[in-house]
Formats: C-alpha cells, sequence, structure tokens
C-alpha cells in the first residue's frame, strides 16, 4: 500500500497564487491591527519585500490552507533618522484555487523594527488572540513550501 506522501506526489497539479492579492486581502481583513503598530510609531507603509508561504491540502479539493509571511518597508514619517524599518506580518487561512479568493485569514500578529539615529535597534510587537479556530477535524496535508519575492501570479506545483 503506498505513503500518504507518494499518492500526494503522484497528484501534484500546478497551483496559482498571486501574493499581491494575498497581501491585499489580509491587509483589509486586519488594517486597523495592521496599520494601527506603525501609525503609533509614526511609521508609513511602504512597498512589500518579500512574501513567503506554505500550502497544504485539505479534505476539500477546491480548498488550500495557506500559512504565510509577508515583509513591508516602512516610512519614517517624521523624519526622525529612523532607518531599515520593516514590519512583519504572518497569518493563516484558506486558498480557494479555483477562484483565487482567500478566505477566514487569520492573524498572528505585528512585528515592527527599526534601526535608531543612534544606531540602536527598536522593536515593537501586537500580539493577536484568536477567538476561534480551525475545527479539530481539519486535515491538513503539507503539500507545498515556497518562498518568493514581490513578483505576481507565482506558479506553484502543489
Amino acid at each position: 500500500m503506498p505513503s500518504l506522501g507518494s499518492l500526494l506526489e503522484t497528484l501534484r497539479a500546478p497551483v496559482t497564487l498571486n501574493e499581491d492579492e494575498l497581501a491585499e486581502a489580509f491587509l483589509a481583513e486586519h488594517k486597523d491591527s495592521n496599520f494601527g503598530i506603525i501609525n503609533r510609531q509614526g511609521f508609513d507603509l511602504g512597498t512589500r519585500q518579500s512574501c513567503s508561504y506554505t500550502l497544504f491540502a485539505t479534505e476539500n479539493p477546491n480548498v488550500l490552507f495557506i500559512e504565510f509571511s509577508i515583509v513591508y518597508e516602512c516610512k519614517d514619517i517624521p523624519g526622525e533618522g529612523r532607518t531599515e524599518a520593516v514590519l512583519l506580518l504572518k497569518g493563516d487561512g484558506s486558498y480557494l484555487h479555483t477562484t483565487g479568493a482567500f478566505s477566514d485569514l487569520r492573524n498572528f500578529g505585528e512585528h515592527l523594527k527599526y534601526r535608531m539615529q543612534d544606531g540602536s535597534e527598536q522593536e515593537n510587537r501586537n500580539a493577536v488572540i484568536s477567538q476561534w479556530g480551525l475545527s479539530s477535524a481539519t486535515r491538513r496535508y503539507p503539500v507545498l513550501s515556497a518562498t518568493s519575492s514581490t513578483t505576481n501570479a507565482n506558479q506553484r506545483n502543489f
């Protein structure tokens, strides 16, 4: 009898995931929290530097579970000489690969990191506690691990 891993290997199919749409959906869903941490510290959100994700198969062949992290550069609004500012966002959710839509995106918190004018490093974190979670009956099977830059519609094998 073949193992689950070998069965998944034979069932691989290309999956296209638009990282820009993932980032936009996550920011829209959690904008108060995401923008709150940078606004309180006097930063503005800059360009996305990276997006990495891992896709998992679920019992529903139309839905993939996704874990991801997204990194944005941040701009020092008051011009206090703070540099190398980045915002790290982490979360998970569902990806409907037939439509390209994301749903149930959960926020695992934000991590803002920057260098002060004197060279010291400063960090601010928001911890987010979820009041709901995935059903314990949901099974997830790792099928792909991918890291990429800010390119659009990267095609991955699933």
